[in-house]
């Protein structure tokens, strides 16, 4: 069937023939016509043989509907009940992997389709400031003319691009370079009270005031673990911290004030200021601290883990008890892997959603963080986008219904996302999905000399779940659309079958004396678990060239050239013992213990173990 979209207004028309090839519709001037009607109220569809009739009160709203023009979920009418004022999406653009040109309009098509009003671009350092030749050098930041051109691109689907940065800490980047001593205290925070830490602040207020048209503003602020604590504290001496971030505040707000900005930040530190952590269960504000936020100021309330819907009202509650707006920012879980845990966002998002709505807070974002290198992909959390969306348009929304929305917008089965979560949890157990596990990292960037984690593998489960995973993969990994992000992690899981086997096949061995079976691990074994990393390697790099800069890509390059090499090392030192040419293999006399102190072999989950980061899991000796 043939749509004709020259009736609709110039102000969509572009943005609906650019959204044509990614829900496969045919334009024809003898085609159904489609027309728009701009008003108050709730967005609608009506079709007839003879004519299609979409009205929307907010720009987006449009093309979401129109993504339901053939839809099998509805009929020839359909009205949605939008839950929210604002639906948004944080990409981090700091963690390695910076969208490509491509990658960027993709996701604003993407999001257009499932009604998103904004999409955050996380910049840590990574956007140009001219006076600062240092800032985000040789990290694929975004040129203010790249800026500008994605904000224009956003406009013709009225997805909104706003900017998102950091004006205190989360900037140990650009400490990487000494010409930013002057305005470091300690760790990644910035200094208060020093001046130039303010003409710094100034110019990214500047730079984002020319390249975004949105006048709302990120200005981050959360996780300053050491604010105070270095160049301030030899200043200053002890200041309380509320004090610090107070001052500091109102300093920032008068500069976004000067160039028209209204500032959001992370609420979190005012949490742990006066509570001494973030997730509180009981306690109230001082009022000093309610009084103290800068009135100009939209408190964002992060939450990516409470599952407990008593605990998560009080922290709501504690967010209302200020004067200031709230605004929520929960998580599609892709960050310290490989793989999105999709399932996991399905499991802890639906009720954050339903109660944050509930309680009246409507301004309502997802991120998709890329913590330790950005190694999972991009478009891996659309599940999660997915979901936001239909949470937050559809009150009744199933699990059917959203398989079905997602593979008719995407062209690609839920299963296959669903099959790589299970990556990361091979003993499926419910509360396992209530966090965000790591275990098919765990098992890539272990050591199979040290086993380190041979207490927490069941191997011979291990080895099925994984290469079940990978036969299951298989299929998808052609997908025209998502192909090049589903094969890595069918190639990874090949890998991680083998190294589910190898570190305990090797103690065993040795154990036993088999040094029949040593030879043949080294020989064989191990050349073929390295052969299956280069793969793996490989395909991620294409995956990272489909999506993302180059900048970054050198640190998977690293990490597991560095594995490959340490594999061959193992099979050396292997064939050193086959050959007497060592009388022993001393990391094999060592004892095997768990990587989480128990004592003795308890009846806990064997995977349980939580290591995210490559440096703890590839070796306990300096890296």
């Amino acid at each position: 069937m043939s749509y004709c979209f020259s009736k609709l207004p110039e102000e969509l028309l572009t943005g609906a023939r650019a959204l044509l090839p990614m829900l496969e519709l045919s334009e024809s001037e003898n085609g159904i016509p489609v027309y728009a009607e701009q008003k108050e109220g709730d967005p609608s569809l009506e079709k007839t043989a003879k004519k299609v009739v979409i009205t929307y009160h907010k720009k987006v709203q449009f093309f979401r509907m129109l993504s339901f023009l053939e839809s099998t979920l509805i009929g020839d009418t359909y009205t949605e009940h939008p839950r929210h004022t604002n639906l948004c999406y944080m990409a981090d653009q700091s963690r390695n992997a910076v969208f490509n040109i491509p990658t960027a309009q993709r996701m604003v098509r993407s999001l257009a389709l499932l009604g998103f009003d904004e999409l955050q671009l996380y910049t840590e350092d990574t956007y140009e400031l001219e006076k600062y030749p240092y800032f985000g050098h040789m990290r694929g930041r975004w040129s203010k003319q790249e800026l500008k051109d994605i904000v224009a691109y956003g406009e013709q689907f009225g997805v909104t691009l706003v900017p998102c940065i950091q004006t205190l800490a989360h900037l140990e980047r650009i400490f990487h370079w000494p010409v930013f001593k002057s305005v470091l205290d300690r760790g990644s925070v910035l200094l208060v009270d020093e001046e130039k830490t303010y003409e710094l602040i100034e110019e990214m207020f500047k730079t984002c005031a020319e390249c975004f048209k949105c006048r709302k503003i990120n200005i981050g602020m959360d996780e300053a673990w050491a604010l105070g604590t270095g160049a301030f504290f030899k200043r200053n001496g002890h200041v309380p911290h509320t004090e610090i971030m107070h001052r500091h505040l109102k300093r920032v707000a008068e500069i976004a004030k000067k160039y028209g900005f209204k500032p959001m930040m992370w609420s979190d530190m005012y949490f742990r200021a006066t509570f001494g952590g973030y997730y509180v269960t009981e306690g109230e504000f001082p009022q000093e601290v309610l009084d103290g936020v800068h009135p100009d100021v939209t408190l964002v309330y992060w939450d990516y883990y409470t599952t407990d819907r008593a605990a998560f009202d009080h922290m709501v509650k504690l967010h209302r008890s200020f004067k200031n707006p709230t605004a929520f920012a929960g998580g599609c879980q892709k960050w310290d892997d490989f793989v999105a845990s999709n399932k996991a966002t399905k499991v802890i998002e639906p009720m954050h959603i339903d109660a944050c709505l509930e309680h009246g807070i409507t301004d309502i974002w997802t991120t998709g963080w890329g913590d330790n290198g950005a190694e999972a992909a991009h478009f891996s959390i659309l599940p999660g986008l997915a979901l936001y969306a239909e949470k937050c348009y559809k009150a009744d929304m199933t699990d059917e219904w959203l398989s079905t929305r997602f593979e008719e917008l995407f062209k690609v089965s839920m299963e296959a996302f669903d099959l790589m979560s299970d990556m990361s949890y091979p003993d499926r157990t419910a509360e396992e999905l209530k966090a965000q596990a790591h275990f098919c990292k765990e098992l890539l960037f272990s050591d199979i000399l040290y086993g380190l984690y041979n207490k927490h593998i069941d191997r011979d489960r291990y080895l099925n779940h994984y290469t079940a995973i990978a036969e299951g993969l298989k299929k998808y990994a052609e997908n025209k659309n998502f192909g090049y992000l589903i094969d890595p992690i069918q190639k990874l899981a090949e890998v991680c079958a083998m190294k589910a086997t190898l570190p305990i096949d090797i103690r065993t061995a040795y154990e036993n004396g088999d040094k029949a079976a040593l030879k043949q691990i080294a020989e064989k074994q191990i050349p073929t678990c390295i052969a299956k990393v280069d793969t793996f390697l490989k395909a991620q790099v294409a995956m990272w060239k489909t999506e993302s800069r180059n900048f970054g890509i050198e640190v998977q390059q690293i990490r597991l050239g560095g594995l490959k090499e340490r594999m061959a090392g193992i099979a050396d030192i292997l064939m050193d013992y086959v050959n007497g040419k060592a009388e022993r293999i001393e990391e094999l006399e060592q004892p095997q213990l768990w990587l989480d102190g128990r004592s003795n072999d308890s009846a806990l989950p064997q995977q349980t173990t939580w290591q995210k980061s490559w440096d703890t899991i590839s070796s306990v000796n300096i890296l």
